[in-house]
Parts: C-alpha cells; structure tokens; sequence
C-alpha cells in the first residue's frame, strides 16, 4: 500500500507528484482484531482512537474492551465486515491456517490483511491466490 519502490523510482526522475502514492484514512473503516490477548487489545485501543469502527474475535472476549465499543462477533462476521483484518492469534491446532481460501472468500473485495501473528495462521498459497486475484488489497 505504501508504493515505496514506485516513490522511489519517482524520486529519482525528480517526480515528487503525490498522485498515486497517497494511502488511506482509517477513520470510519471497519477493522477485524483476531485475537484479543495483549496485543490484539492493545492494537484494539489504537484503532479506537483513529475512530475505526472495530469488531473482534476472541474465545474470551475482553470486558473491557467491550466498554470502549469494541463488538466481539464470530470469525465469518468480522471477516465479511471488515475493510482491515488484523491477526494476533496464538498458533494452535484450531488455529493453523485459520486464514484459507474459504475465510478469504468472505473477505470483502480488496479487503487489507495485516497478520502481526504467527505465520501458520495463514495458508501463504491461498493468500498469494488472492493477491492474484485482487481479492486482497497488495
């Protein structure tokens, strides 16, 4: 998302033309935090605060951020609402490719994943199959 290498090679032609490179907001986007440990609570916090709508999956959900707006939802409703899917799983049997073709198929179009957990959470083909496709955003 960021465009480095495109910045960059724009740079160096000494085209400093923003068009194209320029992300997002996360203000008013829907985030999925998988995992609510200490981690996901605390990335939980700071998406609040950038005024993102957050929905959470968690076998324990967290009182407290329920108390900050944070809404627990099972995993196949925080995947299809989410513009942003964010995971800080522990890896474990129920886990281990928690992330396959059938989640990424009720992904929204160009959805974001962002996996800040272990890399057995993800099946890495199916995700590349997805970035093939656009069905995730690169």
């Amino acid at each position: 998302n960021r465009q480095v290498h495109r910045a960059w090679a724009r740079s160096r032609d000494m085209n400093f033309s923003l068009a194209g490179l320029v992300g997002f907001d996360l203000h008013g986007k829907t985030v999925a935090v998988l995992g609510t440990g200490a981690i996901g609570s605390a990335a939980a916090r700071i998406l609040s605060g950038f005024g993102c709508r957050v929905v959470a999956f968690d076998s324990a959900p967290s009182a407290e951020l329920q108390a900050l707006g944070v809404r627990y939802a099972p995993l196949e409703q925080c995947l299809a609402e989410a513009d942003i899917v964010s995971l800080y799983l522990p890896l474990l049997p129920s886990t281990r490719n928690i992330i396959n073709d059938d989640t990424l198929a009720l992904m929204k179009p160009n959805a974001m994943l962002i996996n800040c957990g272990r890399g057995g959470l993800l099946d890495t083909k199916a995700a590349l199959r997805a970035l093939k496709s656009r069905r995730l955003a690169s």
